[in-house]
């Protein structure tokens, strides 16, 4: 990225004496939200991003709240700006001595969660597409993972999919548990199903056992 020089450290200088290659299977993403509309719009149209930008400030009770990292800037506005930008990303991983990263979403923790199928089936694609197309000039050095919603078997297979074959992905963050209402508060009471959510596992005991 024009303007930024390159640093010498310890971990480049270390990186230098090794005869093999560093890869860093756990790097981050900081998204900007506010381009995701853009492409939620090639998803859904207009009336998904209303749908999405209702559903993206309702959070029920059990739900993730939101991460401190994506927020706090503080004297380290270099590195908040680097993992949003993924020319100056590239540029500074020969700083930390990297050759090659995977990258992980941040915004896409939240997405995988929306309880709206359809809103979280196009929020993360529409983060999947954003992602791949901000990195793919920099596919060489790091590759964003996609985002995988887990509510259902058919939406997951869906996205890995469409991230696999259309956008050419190689790796996948998906969810270890989906919070979900209790199925007997559904059947008895479903009105009160938000405030009597659970963690559910994506296999053995859960409802796609």
């Amino acid at each position: 990225m024009d303007g930024y020089q390159v640093r010498t450290t310890e971990s480049s200088e270390l990186r230098a004496k090794l005869d093999h290659p560093v890869i860093d299977g756990d790097a981050h993403i900081i998204e900007c939200p506010f381009v995701l509309p853009d492409f939620l719009k090639q998803v859904g149209g207009d009336d998904l991003v209303k749908r999405f930008e209702k559903s993206i400030k309702e959070v029920r009770p059990g739900e993730p709240k939101s991460n401190f990292w994506p927020a706090h800037t503080g004297k380290y506005t270099i590195d908040r700006l680097t993992t949003m930008l993924a020319p100056l990303y590239q540029q500074r991983i020969d700083e930390a001595g990297v050759d090659f990263c995977t990258l992980y979403p941040t915004y896409g923790f939240r997405l995988q969660v929306l309880p709206d199928d359809e809103v979280r089936a196009a929020a993360c694609r529409a983060l999947n597409m954003m992602n791949a197309e901000l990195f793919s000039d920099v596919a060489y050095r790091m590759r964003p993972a996609a985002t995988i919603p887990m509510h259902t078997p058919d939406e997951a297979i869906g996205e890995l999919e469409f991230a696999v074959k259309e956008l050419g992905m190689k790796a996948a963050m998906t969810c270890n548990e989906v919070l979900r209402p209790h199925p007997e508060v559904m059947k008895n009471a479903p009105e009160l199903a938000d405030y009597a959510l659970h963690w559910t596992p994506l296999a053995l005991d859960s409802p796609y056992d």
